[in-house]
C-alpha cells in the first residue's frame, strides 16, 4: 500500500502515530520485540500457515488468531512518527514505510468466508518482520497458553505490553528504559549457561 493511503488509513481509525511507544521509544519496542524470536510459544502451522490449535479442515487457510488483522492494522495502536534530529537526507518515514510495505486489501477463501489479509499470507503467517509487530500479536493468545512459560518469556511479555513504571525490577535489581533492552539480553545469556551446565530450563 501506497504511504500516503496507509498513514490516511491510520488516522481514519483513529489510531495515534508518536514517538514512543507507551513507555518506551520505538527504537527500545523493537528491540524488546525482536527478542521474542527466543520465545517458545508452542506453536505448530500446517502448510497453508494455520495453527493446528484453532483450524479445522473446513477453514483453511484459516487466519486464526490473526483473524481481523486488517481491520484493526495488525492490532496496532501506536505507529512510530518521524525522528526530526535524524542526519539530514535519512528518511524519516522508513518505518511507516516497513508498515505500508506489507499491509495488504487483498482477499484470501477461507471455508466460504472471505478474509482481508493485512499483515497474514497464506503458507507464511505473519510477514510483518517481528520487531515491528504489535504487542497484542507477541504475546496475546499464544503466550497465555502456553504453560511452560520461564519467567525471563514472562518478563518479556510484560515489558512489550508497556504497563509499568521505571524504574522496574529485574532480577532484584533497578532497571531503566536506558538499561532494559541489554539486562534482558544478558539475562537470556546466563540462562543459557545454566541450561547448558544443568540440562535444563529455569
Amino acid at each position: 500500500m501506497e504511504i500516503q493511503k496507509f498513514v490516511m488509513l491510520i488516522l481514519s481509525k483513529s489510531l495515534t502515530i508518536s514517538r514512543r511507544h507507551r513507555k518506551v521509544t520505538f527504537d527500545v519496542y523493537r528491540q524488546l520485540a525482536s527478542l521474542t524470536k527466543y520465545i517458545n510459544y508452542g506453536c505448530k502451522f500446517d502448510k497453508y500457515g494455520s495453527c493446528y490449535r484453532r483450524s479445522t479442515p473446513l477453514k483453511r487457510p484459516a487466519m486464526n488468531c490473526c483473524g481481523g488483522c486488517f481491520n484493526n492494522i495488525g492490532y496496532l495502536r501506536i505507529f512510530p512518527s518521524g525522528n526530526y534530529w535524524m542526519p539530514r537526507g535519512e528518511d524519516r518515514l522508513k518505518h511507516l514505510k516497513v508498515y505500508a510495505k506489507h499491509f495488504s486489501d487483498k482477499k484470501v477463501m477461507a471455508g466460504n468466508l472471505d478474509r482481508r489479509l493485512g499483515f497474514w499470507r497464506p503458507g507464511k503467517g505473519c510477514v510483518l518482520p517481528r520487531a515491528y509487530r504489535s504487542s497484542t500479536c507477541l504475546n496475546y493468545a499464544c503466550q497465555k497458553s502456553n504453560e511452560t512459560s520461564t519467567v525471563w518469556e514472562m518478563t518479556l511479555a510484560k515489558l512489550i505490553n508497556g504497563n509499568l513504571q521505571w524504574p522496574i525490577i529485574i532480577e532484584g535489581e533497578e532497571c531503566y528504559e536506558g538499561d532494559v533492552v541489554e539486562v534482558m539480553k544478558d539475562w537470556r545469556k546466563q540462562l543459557k549457561t545454566k541450561e547448558k551446565k544443568h540440562g535444563k530450563k529455569d
